[in-house]
């Protein structure tokens, strides 16, 4: 279903519970009480009123950006960028095996 997640740098904690321990919002949402909050999965389906366009969207974290003095062409585990970027977006990867 479009709109129903959003791509964000970091994931705040739950508006609603408070607990202590803090616990990871799963999405930010419309509230049945009007306003929109950050809510852990419980609290959300407690308090939120659904995923989508003017409900709400689940949060999922941006993966972790390169800086210049990483190695560019692999990760830490060896594995071509490129796969590893084609991984996260779901695209598929064709992996070529040595001599080809």
């Amino acid at each position: 279903m479009p709109n129903t997640w959003v791509v964000v740098p970091e994931i705040r904690n739950c508006d609603m519970c408070h607990q202590d321990p803090p616990v990871p919002a799963y999405a930010d949402g419309k509230t049945t009480f009007g306003p929109w909050a950050n809510m852990c999965k419980p609290c959300f389906e407690i308090h939120g009123v659904g995923l989508g366009l003017g409900m709400g969207q689940e949060l999922l974290l941006e993966p972790p950006s390169t800086t210049e003095d990483e190695d560019l062409d692999t990760d830490d585990c060896g594995v071509p960028k490129d796969v590893t970027v084609g991984l996260w977006e779901g695209l598929p990867v064709i992996l070529e095996e040595e001599g080809e």
